[in-house]
C-alpha cells in the first residue's frame, strides 16, 4: 500500500495475489468500465484502450479468456471500447505487481465485515503511461464472490465515487478506466442478485475505498472539497457538479483577492447564479441551502447576516480543511466532488 494513512494489513496485496491465481477461470470476474469520453469506437476509444493495455500489461497478468469487457456510459449502455480491445487482450503479459507504482500512484485497503463473515476491499489508482495525457487507471476489488451482473450494476455509482469525483473540475479525460474485480476467494455464499441484502454494503465499501483515493488525489492538487446533496437523481447531482466545479476553479482566484469579510456574501451570490444556469427544470423554485461545516451561508432566498463563523468557514474551505455542502432540496441523492 503506497502513501496511505491507513494501517497496512496486507489485504491489498493479498487481493492482487489472489486475483492473479484465479485468472485461469476459478470464478474470478473482471469488469472494465470507461467514462463517456471513451465509450464507443473511434480515435478516442482506441487511445483509451491503448493506454489501458499498456498500463494493465505492466501491472497484471490476465488471461484473455478471463476478461469481461463493458463500458459504462452515462446511460448504463454497454459498448465495445474500440477495436483496440482485441489488441488489449493480446498485450496482456505475465508481469505481476502487488501495488501500484509510479508518480501519483496510491492504494487503500479496508477490512469490511458482513453478517456472514469478513471480506477485504481494496482500491488503487495510477497514471496510465500511454497515451500520456493524464489518463488514470482505477481499480476496486473485493475478495468475495460477486456475480458479473451485480458488478455491472455497481459500475456506474463506483465510477462516480472515484474518477468522476476527481474529474468534475476538468471533465472526463480520454483513457480513464475503472477495473472492478471479484477475486472469488470466498465461494460459500456468492452475491449474484441485485436484491441480495449484502450488495448495498459491499457497494458502499467499494465506493468508500475509491472515495478515499479521490480525496487524497484532490487534496494533492489543491482542489476544494464539495458535496451536492438533496438531488432528485444521481444524474441531476452530477450535472450540477459539472457546471459548478469548473466555475469554482476560476472563481476561487477572484475570491482570494477579496477581503475575508466579503467572501461569504460573494460566494453565496456566485453559487446562486451558477446553480440557476444548470438548466434543471424547476430549479428556480428549489429551496437550495449552502453550508460549510456548521455555518449557513444561505438558505432559499434568505441570506443570514455575515458572522465570524461564516468568515472562518469560508477560510477553512479555501484551505481544503472543510467541505462546501450544497443541498438542492429536491430528493435524497448526492455526489461528492473536487473543484
Amino acid at each position: 500500500m503506497l502513501g496511505s494513512a491507513y494501517p497496512d494489513d496486507g489485504a491489498a496485496e493479498r487481493l492482487v495475489q489472489a486475483a492473479q491465481k484465479v485468472w485461469t477461470g476459478a470464478g474470478s470476474r473482471l469488469l472494465i468500465t470507461a467514462g463517456s469520453g471513451c465509450a464507443g469506437r473511434g480515435d478516442l476509444s482506441t487511445a483509451a484502450a491503448q493506454g489501458f493495455a499498456h498500463a494493465a500489461a505492466e501491472r497484471l497478468g490476465i488471461a484473455e479468456s478471463n476478461l469481461l469487457f463493458a463500458s459504462a456510459g452515462p446511460v448504463f449502455m454497454h459498448f465495445p471500447v474500440g477495436e483496440e480491445l482485441r489488441r488489449l487482450e493480446r498485450a496482456m503479459s505475465a508481469q505481476k505487481t502487488s501495488s501500484p507504482e509510479g508518480p501519483g500512484a496510491d492504494s487503500v485497503s479496508i477490512p469490511f465485515r458482513l453478517t456472514d463473515g469478513a471480506v477485504a476491499v481494496s482500491a488503487a489508482r495510477f497514471f496510465a503511461p500511454n497515451p500520456g495525457f493524464g489518463s488514470m487507471v482505477w481499480m476496486a476489488g473485493i475478495d468475495a464472490d460477486v456475480g458479473r451482473p451485480v458488478l455491472e450494476d455497481m459500475a456506474r455509482p463506483l465510477w462516480l465515487a472515484g474518477p468522476e469525483a476527481l474529474r468534475a473540475r476538468t471533465g472526463p479525460v480520454p483513457g480513464d478506466v475503472l477495473l472492478l474485480f471479484s477475486t472469488a476467494v470466498h465461494h460459500d455464499n456468492p452475491v449474484m442478485r441485485w436484491e441480495d441484502p449484502r450488495r448495498a454494503p459491499l457497494e458502499a465499501a467499494l465506493s468508500a475505498a475509491l472515495g478515499v483515493l479521490a480525496r487524497r488525489a484532490g487534496a494533492a492538487i489543491g482542489a476544494l472539497p464539495c458535496v451536492l446533496e438533496g438531488a432528485d437523481s444521481a444524474q441531476e447531482a452530477v450535472h450540477a457538479a459539472r457546471r459548478l466545479a469548473p466555475a469554482l476553479v476560476v472563481f476561487r482566484c477572484e475570491l482570494l483577492e477579496l477581503a475575508e469579510s466579503d467572501r461569504p456574501r460573494v460566494l453565496s451570490e456566485f453559487l446562486r447564479s451558477v446553480l440557476l444556469t444548470t438548466g434543471i427544470a424547476g430549479f428556480e423554485r428549489t429551496p437550495v441551502s449552502v453550508r460549510i461545516a456548521n455555518a449557513l451561508l444561505y438558505e432559499g432566498l434568505r441570506q443570514p447576516e455575515q458572522s465570524g463563523a461564516n468568515i472562518e468557514a469560508v477560510h477553512a474551505w479555501l484551505e481544503g480543511s472543510e467541505e462546501l455542502s450544497i443541498h438542492l432540496g429536491r430528493g435524497r441523492l448526492g455526489f461528492r466532488f473536487w473543484a
